[in-house]
């Protein structure tokens, strides 16, 4: 199996094709200290990415917040929370003929962010959350004939 997918990223398969990949967690800031998020890392993502553009493919990934570092020669959009990642995708679906989708986006957010650090001021503490933006949904809505959407969900049962 290793010589086939190595003979395949040899032989320039995407060669010219634009490919738009998001990678990586959101963050969802409560005050200006704390966030809600999840532990992805982004390197399903990033991965895509790298073997994509081994194989001749044209490659833009639009990553949130990670310690793993892009592969050489692509386009890397930084982002932190999930509607910043709507607005990078958004702003650059069109232009792609394959959007791969491996972030791991929040599904909420706080309602309201907090200036400052919230201080401890009882035992218990109450976050109105709202539902964020579904990326992949919102792309899967604008796709035009011709454009291959590709999306992943994390599930822990089944």
């Amino acid at each position: 199996m290793a010589r086939q997918t190595r003979n395949l990223v040899q032989r320039q398969t995407l060669s010219g094709v634009r490919l738009l990949v998001t990678a990586g967690p959101t963050h969802e800031y409560i005050d200006d200290v704390r966030f809600i998020g999840n532990p992805s890392t982004g390197r399903m993502g990033l991965e895509v990415a790298r073997i994509a553009q081994r194989m001749g493919a044209i490659v833009t990934v639009v990553c949130g917040p990670t310690h793993l570092s892009p592969p050489a020669s692509v386009s890397f959009v930084p982002v932190v929370s999930a509607q910043d990642m709507l607005a990078a995708v958004d702003e650059r679906f069109e232009d792609c003929h394959v959007f791969i989708a491996t972030a791991a986006v929040s599904d909420y957010r706080p309602e309201t962010k907090l200036k400052g650090k919230l201080k401890k001021k009882s035992d218990k503490l109450e976050l109105n959350l709202v539902r964020n933006p579904d990326v992949l949904l919102h792309m899967g809505k604008k796709r035009t004939k011709g454009q291959l959407i590709i999306g992943f969900s994390l599930e822990v049962e089944n």
